[in-house]
């Protein structure tokens, strides 16, 4: 049976790879500023419709040009400055929380990078504490569980060691990982080997967004590699080019690392033509624990709905495929097996069996 767009809308879901700062809509933005009184950057006519205006992008954009790689930076700083408190991190939290329930999530782990979050006083700790505290009411209200992966802003060098502590201080408290996340053009993995050593041995699991865009296909390569050799990565970002790196491949398989795809923000960022460019189904072939995810969905204008749409119209998935990426998914996911297990249960008594 083929997926329909209603069924991949209502059916329960499971993300994995979703910036909490990519992920708000200009009407939640709106209301949260509304209510603290802040002045959004970067918009000189205080409105709802000119926010909207802002987070809209033609068909011509182009991000690999400076114009409008420097509006969609923009676009993260509107959001990222409702979230220099501790009630905007609480506020933001939990409305993200709200908006994955309405979409039929189960679980998710959102990702965030503290260092961005300091400009009124806040410490690491606390920006990791407040958006935890957003999640959990988020939570309390909703059943949806979502977890926090802690990103490092890998411009940033030397604060890379202070995060990775400051998230082992939330380990088993509702932060599940780090992560290495923005410019991987200028900042490879290799720059960051210190911070993630902090966590070997730690209950934290490592991501890193690597095989995304680099300057030459070997170096995309060879980010791979390092993130998973040195940095010893539980889940790779996007990985493009793994298809095409058979040791790779025998490596995440063997170890059983995650990789998430996200098929409509690398067709947003240009850096593939088209979604069968991605080769996942030569992925699940070799039993890859490829997952699909939506990545900034409030800054692409999709949703995870979207990206099962256009895969499945793409490889001609069908629902046995829906269910294997989705039990792909869950089985990447960094929670206890207790966890995994009300997951599953979950799915069934949403009328979408995925355990086998």
């Amino acid at each position: 049976m083929k997926p329909d767009r209603t069924f991949l809308e209502n059916m329960p879901k499971i993300e994995m790879h979703l910036h909490l700062d990519g992920a708000i809509n200009p009407e939640d933005i709106w209301c949260i500023a509304q209510e603290y009184g802040v002045t959004l950057p970067h918009i000189p006519e205080q409105s709802l419709d000119a926010l909207k205006t802002y987070f809209q992008f033609d068909d011509s954009r182009d991000i690999r040009t400076s114009r409008d790689f420097d509006h969609l930076l923009r676009t993260f700083d509107i959001v990222i400055s409702l979230m220099q408190t501790p009630e905007g991190l609480q506020d933001v939290a939990e409305t993200h929380v709200r908006d994955l329930a309405a979409q039929n999530f189960v679980y998710a782990e959102t990702r965030f990078a503290p260092q961005y979050h300091l400009r009124k006083g806040l410490t690491l700790e606390g920006a990791i504490e407040n958006t935890l505290i957003g999640l959990q009411r988020g939570f309390e209200k909703t059943g949806t569980l979502v977890k926090l992966i802690a990103c490092i802003g890998r411009e940033n060098v030397t604060i890379g060691p202070e995060v990775a502590r400051a998230a082992l201080k939330y380990q088993d408290k509702g932060v599940v990982a780090i992560d290495l996340a923005c410019n991987e053009i200028d900042y490879p993995p290799e720059l960051h080997v210190d911070a993630f050593r902090l966590t070997f041995g730690s209950n934290l699991r490592r991501c890193v967004h690597a095989g995304e865009v680099a300057k030459t296909p070997e170096k995309l390569r060879q980010n791979i590699i390092t993130s998973l050799i040195d940095l010893r990565a539980d889940e790779l970002g996007h990985a493009i080019l793994l298809p095409d790196m058979p040791e790779a491949i025998e490596h995440v398989v063997q170890l059983r690392t995650r990789i998430a795809s996200c098929p409509l923000s690398n067709l947003a960022s240009m850096v593939i033509d088209d979604v069968r460019d991605l080769r996942l189904q030569e992925l699940l072939d070799r039993n890859v624990l490829v997952s699909l995810h939506s990545d900034d969905p409030a800054m692409d204008h999709t949703s995870l709905a979207d990206v099962f749409v256009e895969t499945c119209k793409a490889y001609n998935f069908d629902i046995n495929h829906v269910q294997t990426l989705s039990r792909n998914a869950i089985f990447g996911a960094f929670c206890s097996a207790k966890e995994r297990e009300w997951i599953f249960e979950e799915f069934r008594r949403r009328g979408f069996d995925v355990s086998s």
